[in-house]
């Protein structure tokens, strides 16, 4: 992951809409000017600027609408399409009733108790005997 990075806050001084545009700012119009004379008519903006008189406010404006134009995937984009409803999971099957319980089998064997197990499995041991007697 890339360290964060931490960016001073800009002075309020920084952007002043009446004030004069600097000569980056006018570089800056003047690129967007070669790109919106490439634009078709309908998409040409129409505005007159004069980079004599250019102000900082007026050069955002026109900025932005040539940046909006020229790059569609910065417009708005349309909400993604709805997806897809998920399919609801089965029923569980009812609860067998007292009948159906009735007509079960019975469990093979009942489990050890603990103290069976403790003795070490005293029904081993016994059968172990048996088998031998008779042998």
């Amino acid at each position: 992951m890339f360290p964060l990075l931490t960016l001073p806050r800009r002075p309020r001084s920084a952007y002043n809409p009446d004030r004069l545009a600097s000569d980056l700012i006018k570089t800056q119009v003047r690129h967007a000017q070669g790109v919106e004379e490439r634009l078709p008519r309908a998409q040409q903006s129409g505005m007159a600027i004069n980079l004599d008189t250019l102000t900082e406010g007026q050069a955002a404006v026109y900025l932005e609408h040539i940046t909006r134009i020229s790059h569609p995937a910065g417009a708005p984009k349309a909400p993604p399409p709805a997806k897809p409803r998920r399919r609801p999971k089965p029923t569980r099957r009812p609860k067998p009733t007292r009948r159906a319980k009735a007509t079960r089998r019975p469990a093979m064997r009942r489990p050890l108790s603990r103290r069976a197990k403790i003795r070490g499995s005293s029904r081993r041991k016994r059968a172990r005997r048996a088998r031998r007697s008779r042998g």
